[in-house]
């Protein structure tokens, strides 16, 4: 029975610890894809 719930518990932690990195890896290019047309436009707004 315990070991039942250490597998489950187990399995959560990984599934959760892969959905986090897919969370940190899209978010780092979302941030990217932000943060490039903004210095784009303060690169513009600078030169004006």
């Amino acid at each position: 029975m315990s070991s039942k719930n250490d597998e489950l518990t187990l399995s959560i932690q990984v599934t959760f610890f892969n959905v986090f990195i897919t969370a940190i890896i899209s978010s780092r290019s979302l941030a990217t894809n932000i943060t490039l047309p903004l210095k784009g436009v303060a690169d513009v707004e600078s030169t004006l």
